[in-house]
C-alpha cells in the first residue's frame, strides 16, 4: 500500500512545482509529463473520469444550444453553434498570486473558454503534455466583452482588486450611459470572433453594485462572478470539436 501513497505525494510536489515555475516553459513541460505518468499509475477501479467527461460534454452542448437559440431569436444563422466540445478537468495547483490555476489536462488548445457548473471560470493560457494553465476571468490584465442577459446592452468587463481577501470581482462598463442597470442583473459573455478565447452566452456573474456617475459616457458597475473561483470543482474546457489539437 506504500506505492500509491508515494505516488500521490509525487503528484502534490509536481503540482506545486508547476505553480512555482509558472513562467518557465521547458520546466513546466517536464513537470507536466511527470504528472501525467504518475496520475495514470494511481487510477483505481470506479474512476469517475468517464462520468466527468460526459458531464463536460453536456455542458458544452448546453452552451451551444443556448447560443443557437439566441442566434435564432435574433435572426442569425447560428452557423457557429455546435462546433465546440467539452473536456473535463480538475484544479491541481494555484499560482501567480491567485490569478492562475493549474489543471490536470494537457494537450489542450490555448485561448479557449473554461467554465464550471455555475459559469465562466477563465481561459487556457498555456498547455503542456498533461497539465495546463488557466488564467481566471478576474485577472486584472484580462478584459472581455459582456452582454446584459435581460436588456442585451453590451459592454466590457475587467478584473479588479476588491480589497477583501479571497473576493474577486469584475468592473463592468456598459457602452450605453442610459442603459437600465441594477444590483442582481445577470451578465453573460458577448463572445469572441471564432469563439476564442470567449464562447458567447456563458453566464459571468451578477451586478453587485452600480456606481453613481452622472454625466459619465458609460455606466459602471461591480460584478460578482458566479464561478467558484476559490473552491473550484469539476471544470470544463470548451475546446474545438473533433478532439484536442
Amino acid at each position: 500500500m506504500r506505492r500509491p501513497v508515494v505516488l500521490v505525494a509525487g503528484l502534490v510536489l509536481a503540482a506545486g512545482a508547476v505553480a512555482v515555475l509558472d513562467r518557465v516553459t521547458p520546466l513546466r513541460e517536464a513537470v507536466s509529463a511527470v504528472y501525467g505518468t504518475a496520475e495514470s499509475l494511481v487510477r483505481v477501479p470506479g474512476d469517475l473520469r468517464p462520468v466527468e467527461e460526459e458531464n463536460a460534454r453536456l455542458r458544452a452542448e448546453v452552451l451551444a444550444l443556448r447560443q443557437a437559440a439566441q442566434d435564432g431569436a435574433g435572426g442569425s444563422t447560428g452557423s457557429g453553434a455546435g462546433k465546440s466540445a467539452g473536456v473535463g478537468t480538475h484544479v491541481v495547483g494555484f499560482g501567480d498570486g491567485g490569478r492562475t490555476v493549474t489543471i490536470d489536462a494537457g494537450g489542450l488548445p490555448t485561448d479557449v473558454t473554461v467554465v464550471d457548473r455555475h459559469g465562466l471560470f477563465g481561459r487556457v493560457t498555456w498547455s503542456g503534455p498533461a497539465t495546463a494553465t488557466v488564467t481566471l476571468l478576474t485577472d486584472d490584465a484580462t478584459s472581455f466583452g459582456v452582454r446584459m442577459t435581460g436588456s442585451r446592452e453590451i459592454g466590457v468587463a475587467s478584473g479588479v482588486v476588491s480589497g477583501v481577501p479571497g473576493r474577486r470581482l469584475l468592473r463592468m462598463r456598459l457602452l450605453n450611459a442610459h442603459a437600465p442597470l441594477r444590483a442582481g442583473d445577470l451578465v453573460e459573455t458577448l463572445g469572441s470572433a471564432g469563439r476564442r478565447p470567449w464562447e458567447p452566452g456563458v453566464p459571468v456573474g451578477r451586478v453587485l453594485s452600480v456606481e453613481d456617475t452622472p454625466g459619465a459616457p458609460t455606466r459602471i458597475a461591480l460584478v460578482e462572478p458566479l464561478a467558484g473561483l476559490t473552491a473550484p470543482g469539476l471544470l470544463t474546457v470548451i475546446a474545438p470539436a473533433g478532439g484536442r489539437p
